[in-house]
């Protein structure tokens, strides 16, 4: 066992895409019928060291043939880099940014060209028009609403992590749940 009690070799979160797709299955096979194929948005939340990203670094090793670019606003790459290395998954294909300006997060993407993007976490998260500081309401909201938009125009799918607060709801305004596709407590 390890961080957030999952197992270095990466049992039970093998099928965490075939999950969020389980889940949103109904939705999907609307989009299908209409001829959209569309890209997952999901937020992760849960409480402080619960194994958030521990969760979606093992997610991403189980992704070998996708392009993932990993955004840490919280954790330099070396630290990110020391957990993928005690998890086993040195070898994964993982492009990682430490960063929190939201222009410059973009400007990544738009050069890398992922498929997928993590944003670990929206509440480090700051840029655009908005000058109130990271993780103020505002921020969060406008970042969320940034990176769901870029997902729709370019068919990404987007994970953001985000926090509970003391009243086990996500820290954030409530509308951040109806920016994603799902929601994934821990």
């Amino acid at each position: 066992q390890g961080d957030g009690g999952f197992k270095k070799d990466g049992k039970g979160i093998k099928n965490i895409n075939a999950g969020i797709r389980s889940l949103m299955r109904d939705k999907l096979a609307r989009d299908a019928e209409r001829g959209i194929k569309r890209p997952i948005r999901a937020m992760v939340v849960g409480i402080t060291n619960v194994g958030k990203s521990t969760l979606l670094l093992q997610m991403c090793a189980n992704l070998e043939n996708r392009k993932i670019l990993y955004v840490t606003g919280e954790e330099s790459e070396r630290q990110l880099k020391l957990r993928a290395v005690r998890l086993g998954l040195e070898g994964a294909n993982i492009l990682v940014l430490a960063e929190t300006d939201l222009d410059a997060i973009l400007e990544c993407i738009n050069i890398q060209e992922p498929e997928i993007v993590i944003i670990d976490s929206i509440q480090t998260i700051a840029g655009g028009d908005v000058t109130s500081a990271p993780g103020s309401v505002s921020q969060v909201k406008d970042c969320t609403m940034t990176l769901m938009n870029l997902s729709k125009s370019q068919g990404i799918t987007v994970f953001v992590v985000g926090h509970i607060n003391k009243d086990g709801n996500i820290a954030g305004p409530k509308v951040l749940e109806h920016m994603v596709d799902c929601v994934l407590y821990f």
